[in-house]
């Protein structure tokens, strides 16, 4: 990651619409806040039970065993890719096979005014129950930015339990990004407190890999009228259902004018069809009418898709009066092939993933207009 450059977090796995805003959060320059630092932050302070529990502290991103690095994380990949270009250590905390220490981990993060540090602590379970508590605290009115990576590795049948607490001032900037996978009958719980901060982050991934494997999140936040607070879980889960080929996952395509796109893509491909239908700029014209009002096109490269008169969140808001009805017939006709074309490419994955009985829906056989 090149410093200054812009980061994207908490991308949803599955693209909502772009107005909703909802897609990805993005930061310009944390990273090269974070990455210019003078000397990194310091470590968390320790507290480990008695027995059960075996640490590793300052080890190095690069040593870590590649099956931590594999895990996903909430944040994303911009995430870390931070972390490992700041060279961040990590804190490598194991719960030995059979072990259920009786009191928590403890990390405490103390951070101070005008502090910017990240912090990195992964926790393995080989196979009994552990709690880790993590802290993050400062002066009320501090400000700073404050970066957590934590990852979770739960073998078959073992127990974590993840508590973190965010008590920092009111002008820091807090990141929080988990990442963890589940053997069988394995599970994960998060439990998560963000009570201080005014630019606030968090994303969490599981792996829910195993059978029976399971993950559990409570979440509690309080907000004040400037505070920003972007969330982002996922939970990965497949089964083995020997009669389920894939997952359709699309929410009525087409339904409500959510299949008529104007995005870039979308309008080239909208022109495209034009030509392909009307051959000449010159047939278009007349076809459309365009001549007697003196709206002719010189390409179809000027013809775009009538957003103003079919997007209810469009601005400068028109009346269809005021557009070509060719146009905005030939848009919605074209829209509807753009549709049969996606859900026919989606039956073809079905089709080629085995020899499985897959049915095109009803209405390809069809155009809606």
């Amino acid at each position: 990651m090149k410093q200054g450059t812009e980061m994207k977090i908490n991308r949803l796995p599955v693209r909502t619409w772009n107005w909703l805003h909802m897609n990805e959060s993005s930061l310009s320059d944390i990273d090269t806040v974070l990455l210019s630092r003078d000397k990194p932050a310091d470590g968390p302070v320790l507290t480990l039970p008695k027995e059960g529990i075996s640490c590793i502290r300052g080890m190095s991103t690069g040593m870590v065993e590649a099956g931590f690095r594999d895990i996903a994380t909430g944040m994303g990949p911009d995430m870390e890719d931070l972390i490992r270009e700041s060279g961040t250590p990590v804190e490598i905390i194991r719960v030995k096979k059979g072990e259920k220490p009786e009191a928590p981990v403890k990390l405490a993060f103390p951070c101070k005014e005008g502090e910017h540090g990240l912090y990195a602590a992964y926790v393995y379970a080989e196979e009994g129950s552990v709690t880790v508590i993590m802290e993050a605290d400062s002066a009320r009115q501090a400000g700073g930015t404050a970066g957590f990576q934590t990852r979770l590795y739960a073998e078959k049948d073992a127990r974590i339990r993840l508590i973190q607490v965010q008590l920092l001032g009111k002008e820091y900037g807090y990141l929080n990004d988990v990442g963890g996978a589940c053997e069988e009958g394995a599970s994960i719980e998060l439990v998560q407190l963000f009570l201080g901060a005014r630019n606030i982050y968090a994303g969490g991934s599981v792996n829910l890999a195993g059978d029976g494997s399971r993950m559990q999140t409570v979440i509690g936040y309080l907000g004040t009228k400037n505070q920003k607070l972007d969330m982002n879980y996922t939970a990965e889960h497949y089964g083995k259902n020997p009669w389920v080929a894939g997952f359709q996952i699309d929410n009525e395509p087409a339904q409500e004018g959510t299949g008529r796109c104007t995005c870039p893509v979308c309008r080239k491909k909208f022109s495209r069809w034009l030509e392909q239908k009307y051959g000449t700029i010159e047939n278009f014209n007349q076809r459309s009418g365009a001549v007697f009002w003196s709206q002719e096109y010189q390409s179809f490269d000027q013809i775009t898709p009538p957003v103003n008169s079919i997007e209810p969140g469009a601005q400068n808001l028109i009346n269809a009066f005021y557009e070509n009805p060719l146009v905005r017939l030939d848009f919605e006709r074209f829209s509807s092939d753009s549709q049969i074309e996606f859900q026919n490419s989606q039956t073809e994955v079905y089709r080629l993933s085995g020899d499985h009985q897959c049915h095109r829906p009803c209405y390809q056989q069809h155009r809606l207009l």
